[in-house]
């Protein structure tokens, strides 16, 4: 049995330490002295500590100057009771209250409640400002404030690792693409060949450290002569290291192929109880001796996506959480590490357990090998028992006499410049997780919808806001009239359903007819105007933005980064001011402008600047958020964004080449989606990671913390993708990644946020975070999820380079000979229309066998649309 174990010298140095630092008990009269409103709250001091009255958004109240003379990191500790559940925050500061000096934790429950949290050292004459849980009416109770020295077990002076001498005997097991190899002399020394070339290796230098009377003892894990035996084609060997106090640690170890790949598993027991601090159970180091420390792409998945440069930078978030050698697990979206270089790939999938955790660093600057490193390791790493990202715990983990610490990795490798192979090889191993329980059933769904935009506070008369809070005011949205009218017939209560009708005609009169963009959710009708507007209108429309955005790309096709404000440069950590997400934007509206109006000009223009990202081909998916996020960030809506586009750029062309580039960003998205549970509570899988850093390079940090929104606009590119590729694949993960965002939403009890997504969501304390944002981004997802047909749908015509696009399912579509027949569905109980590009002459049309008049159709010579009008399902025929 694994315990964690506090060293006594720890605690004594803690307990003199406290003594040292200043402490607020609020209970006792007079402590609160100093402390005042400084914003939308009121205060007042009593027998049960000092009570925080919100008065607005939030509110927090600022304390006196006190003295700090800390030797080392601190633990703050808080203990507060709140009537309501949501964050509280501490800043320290002497002047200015800055975001890079606070620290933010979880208030989860309205009883009472303490939180240790680990904080930096402070030092000198310091204010706090804290921050209660909540807004208007809501009560805190803070009962005291104290400190305390956050020890830290010493780091050694790590041994510099070289490639051993391996014998001229080694045992070896193979699996296609890779090899490992066991050195028969020395247990701990071991290779690893990708392709038929040397990658990787194991090292005897690296050690095992345990406390000794609370004082470090390290020893190298290599040294013993192993014994072998082969069963069947696995390797089975043992080896006995002995440690400076006489200790025996037994090793053993087996190597076989499974499946595709390289299974290794180690069992570690001891003779003698020890305290262990560091055990290297699997770690890998490759490009010893080869390519050293250059790569073209490296992945620890959800913390870690990088091409040729080093991990754990601050390049994407600033300060002690850019150090990610060791992270929290619950970060890991799945058990995956590797490392792309020379051409091949190799990557290293564990066995999750709460006694391990991943190892990371590329290049390696922990044993100064010259390569790269990675591995599992004991103890484990859950965000508390030891600093996020750091090599040793702060306290060490019990071995007790003859209980194994196990580990089991799994090897894949191969051929291949990217890491997107080892996803893929990732996911053909494990089988996608079934979607998680929505909790709800179709019917229960579209009414908490309904609610979201008739009753929350997303609504405004007939006006509606993209979310609530932050500012965001509201405007006409044709988005919300289409989702509200879609409702209406799905929500079974006539009551309801006639609430929902007149909101969407009142919705719809506040939108000027040629205005397609008035929309709230990030995922947007591709064209309103064929439910409710004028079609023709909205086109040109279109097509005059798509033109503006061609404009601005200039000569050159490029959509460089430019800061609004000089002082707070995103761009500065980039290796160049453009990525791929950031121009990809732009690119996928043209080639939409391209599809949705059959324009030659902006299919060619689209197709050029399409061109320009090319140099970016097999890259890492990044810069799509620069609103906030710097543009170096691996990004998801950049999979997104560039996978849509590949898929249009195929749609306009039939040129499969652009299918492989768009399968490319597609799984590029895949590491940023939880396949793993990250905690024990319900939600988590397949919610979604937005981006691999932090607002404004310090907060939030979004490792580990979903943004369901970004995974939403994910699922509907990789879904549209799916057509052409695995569809079951690709419409599991669409369908898992609504299922999880149904799972996130705001329920009926909170009236003023029902139905709406959270901004993101803690999947760790199970809490939703403000801003919650509209339906509109969760309905198209959820709609497919329950089984509907899709709200609007687009249909290439490859033979004439044109498009047609109908608000429902198109099917059966043939055309040949100037004969085009298909099937629609529109679903709107009104009139609707269908939209047919690249019609070069008047055509004949024919309903369900039955030529139409012409006023049942509209026909633009000038520009090859065809405007047909119906209601419901149709078999359709055009004559050319």
């Amino acid at each position: 049995m694994l315990r964690f174990l506090l060293p006594l010298w720890i605690l004594a140095a803690s307990l003199r330490a406290e003594s040292r630092l200043p402490q607020w008990d609020f209970r006792v009269p007079d402590t609160a002295s100093g402390w005042a409103s400084a914003h939308q709250v009121t205060l007042k001091a009593g027998a049960d500590g000092l009570t925080f009255l919100g008065a607005g958004e939030d509110p927090y109240a600022v304390g006196p100057s006190a003295e700090f003379a800390a030797e080392s990191p601190l633990w703050l500790r808080v203990r507060l009771r709140s009537s309501r559940v949501g964050w509280g925050q501490l800043f320290w500061f002497r002047d200015n209250a800055l975001e890079s000096d606070s620290i933010r934790f979880l208030v989860p429950t309205t009883h009472d409640f303490e939180t240790r949290v680990p904080i930096p050292a402070l030092r000198g004459s310091l204010r706090l400002r804290f921050d209660p849980p909540g807004s208007v009416g809501d009560v805190t109770v803070l009962e005291g404030i104290r400190f305390e020295e956050r020890r830290l077990i010493p780091e050694p002076q790590w041994p510099e690792v070289r490639s051993p001498e391996f014998g001229s005997r080694m045992a070896s097991v193979a699996a296609p693409g890779v090899r490992f190899f066991q050195d028969r002399r020395e247990f701990a020394a071991f290779s690893v060949e990708v392709d038929g070339r040397p990658f990787a290796i194991g090292s005897p230098s690296v050690p095992i450290g345990y406390l000794r009377d609370g004082v470090p003892v390290w020893f190298p894990a290599g040294g013993g002569l192993p014994t072998f035996r082969t069963v069947g084609a696995s390797l089975r060997f043992e080896a006995l290291v002995v440690d400076p106090d006489g200790g025996q640690w037994r090793w053993t170890r087996r190597v076989e192929a499974a499946g595709a790949g390289i299974r290794i598993r180690t069992s570690v027991t001891v003779d003698r109880p020890r305290e262990v601090v560091f055990l290297p159970g699997t770690v890998l180091f490759s490009g010893i001796g080869t390519f050293g420390t250059n790569k073209t792409q490296a992945l620890l998945a959800g913390v870690e996506y990088l091409e040729n440069e080093e991990s754990s930078s601050e390049r994407d978030l600033i300060g002690p959480a850019a150090l990610r050698r060791v992270p929290d697990s619950a970060k890991l979206t799945l058990p995956l590490m590797g490392v792309a270089a020379d051409g091949r790939w190799l990557a290293m999938e564990w066995r999750t357990s709460p006694g391990t955790a991943a190892l990371f660093d590329t290049p390696d600057r922990v044993f100064r090998s010259g390569g790269h490193l990675m591995g599992l390791i004991a103890p484990g790493s859950d965000g508390t028992g030891r600093p996020d990202g750091a090599l040793l715990p702060y306290a060490p983990m019990r071995m007790e006499v003859g209980k194994p610490v196990e580990f089991v990795v799994d090897l894949h490798g191969g051929a291949g410049s990217s890491m997107v192979p080892a996803v893929e090889a990732y996911v053909t191993a494990h089988p996608l997780p079934q979607p998680p329980d929505p909790g709800m059933e179709a019917v229960p769904f579209w009414r908490l919808e309904a609610g979201g935009w008739l009753d929350s506070d997303i609504r405004d008369g007939s006006r509606y806001r993209h979310a609530v809070g932050n500012g965001f005011g509201s405007a006409p949205a044709i988005d919300a009239a289409l989702w509200m009218d879609w409702l209406a017939s799905r929500v079974n209560d006539l009551t309801l359903s006639n609430r929902l009708e007149r909101a969407a005609s009142d919705a719809a009169a506040a939108v000027s007819p040629q205005s397609p963009g008035s929309q709230v959710g990030h995922i947007r009708w591709s064209l309103p105007g064929l439910v409710n507007g004028d079609v023709r209108g909205q086109l040109l429309a279109v097509k005059e933005q798509a033109m503006a955005t061609v404009r601005r790309a200039g000569t050159e096709g490029r959509f460089p980064y430019s800061p609004g404000d000089p002082k707070h440069d995103l761009g500065r950590t980039h290796w160049e001011r453009e990525a791929n997400g950031l121009a990809g934007e732009p690119v996928l509206q043209v080639l939409r402008a391209a599809a949705l109006t059959g324009d030659i000009g902006l299919r060619a223009d689209g197709l050029r600047l399409l061109g320009n990202l090319a140099r970016w081909r097999g890259g890492v998916p990044r810069g799509a958020q620069t609103w906030e996020v710097p543009l170096h960030t691996p990004d998801i809506l950049a999979s997104a964004q560039l996978c849509e586009a590949y898929t249009l750029a195929y749609e306009l062309t039939g040129d499969r080449r652009h299918l492989d580039d768009a399968r490319h960003w597609a799984w590029t998205g895949v590491p940023f989606v939880y396949l793993v549970r990250p905690s024990e509570g319900p939600v988590g899988i397949y919610s979604t990671i937005p981006v691999l850093g932090a607002t404004q390079f310090v907060a939030p940090n979004w490792i580990g913390l979903p943004v369901q929104w970004c995974g939403l606009v994910y699922a509907e590119a990789v879904r549209r993708f799916g057509r052409y590729d695995d569809a079951a694949l690709w419409n599991r993960i669409a369908d898992g990644i609504a299922a999880a965002g149904i799972q996130h939403l705001h329920p009926a009890s909170e009236p003023r946020n029902q139905g709406l997504l959270p901004d993101s969501f803690d999947v760790k304390a199970q809490f939703r975070n403000p801003v919650p944002i509209n339906p509109a981004t969760l309905l198209p997802g959820a709609a497919r999820l329950f089984g509907e047909a899709p709200v609007q749908m687009s249909v290439p015509r490859p033979a004439q380079a044109g498009f047609i696009h109908a608000p429902g399912p198109i099917v059966s579509v043939m055309e040949k000979e100037g004969v085009l027949r298909f099937l629609v569905e529109t679903w709107s109980r009104r009139e609707a229309s269908v939209l047919v590009t690249g019609v070069v002459r008047k055509p004949v049309v024919l309903f369900d066998g039955k030529k139409v008049p012409p006023k049942a159709f509209e026909y633009d010579p000038n520009h090859g649309w065809l405007i047909l009008r119906l209601i419901g399902a149709h078999a359709v025929e055009v004559r050319f």
